[in-house]
């Protein structure tokens, strides 16, 4: 599919690749978009910008994680600094896959400031969970969510059933569509108040509610894109002829991550590096935490 001059000037595909493990999937990403769209940049968060010093179509920037357990919410940065080079931003997991070139047609067709494939409301997926939780299945404590997120709905003056869940593995935000300095700087509140309270598997919540404060609207499309790949969001009808696509290059990717660069086995190491995470965070943001909300 090709691409016109003007619309590959103003979109960039953003990602976020922090450790060996999501810069090795990066790399096979940024081979996709080379073959797919050589024109379309890939702007890139990483903890190695080096790494990607080989690839025509990378913009990679140094960045370091700020959640305490997690960079979930690191993806706010992505954006900022991708629109300050570009008006769109389709935002893809690291450890995606392009099989097909992107349908630009379907995401741009929606005249929205957030298209993902899934959108829904936040209310009701949370009850859906709490159900799974009743039955011993637990979602990131769903009634904690839902607490956490009355209380910030509520500060924010908006209201909390009104509130849309995105799907955050893919999603295009079009900065032209709606106040996104608001938006950004409302993701910001939000990725401070849920991971202070060790709620880091938020960001698609954070994200609806950022959007809504921003009075920008969200839409979905088709639920499994053609072109995209992911395990977990994936059609069930295509995961098998996927996988078999990518299984050779995903045990490579193992096969290629060293001890000294993989997460630490010993538990006593990655209990000391995750009190250091909170550490910092909570001494960065004891301010916001204590006074802003």
């Amino acid at each position: 599919m090709n691409v016109s001059p003007d619309l590959h000037n103003s979109i960039c595909i953003g990602s976020l690749a922090l450790g060996l493990q999501y810069r090795l999937h990066a790399k096979l990403l940024a081979f996709d978009l080379l073959f797919f769209h050589p024109e379309i940049k890939l702007v890139l968060l990483t903890d190695s910008p080096d790494f990607f010093r080989d690839l025509p179509n990378v913009i990679a920037m140094k960045h370091k994680s700020t959640g305490i357990r997690f960079c979930y919410h690191d993806k706010r940065f992505v954006f900022e600094k991708a629109f300050q080079l570009y008006s769109l931003c389709l935002f893809v997991d690291a450890d995606s896959r392009l099989v097909d070139p992107i349908d630009f047609d379907e995401l741009l067709d929606c005249d929205a400031f957030i298209v993902a494939p899934i959108a829904e409301s936040l209310q009701k997926k949370i009850e859906r969970e709490a159900l799974h939780e009743k039955s011993g299945i637990r979602f990131n404590g769903a009634f904690k969510k839902a607490r956490i997120f009355n209380a910030l709905s509520e500060k924010m003056g908006v209201k909390f059933d009104e509130l849309t869940f995105v799907q955050e593995s893919i999603f295009l935000i079009n900065k032209t569509k709606g106040d996104y300095q608001k938006f950004l700087n409302t993701w910001d509140c939000c990725a401070i108040y849920t991971t202070g309270r060790l709620l880091e598997f938020s960001e698609g919540s954070s994200i609806g509610l950022s959007a809504k404060v921003a009075g920008g609207k969200i839409s979905s499309i088709n639920k499994c894109p053609a072109w995209y790949f992911k395990d977990q969001y994936t059609d069930h009808r295509w995961k098998d002829e996927r996988q078999a696509l990518l299984s050779k290059n995903l045990m490579l990717l193992r096969a290629a991550i060293s001890n000294d660069d993989w997460c630490p086995s010993r538990g006593y190491v990655r209990l000391a590096a995750l009190g250091w995470a909170a550490f910092t965070f909570y001494l960065k943001n004891a301010r916001r935490l204590l006074f802003s909300f």
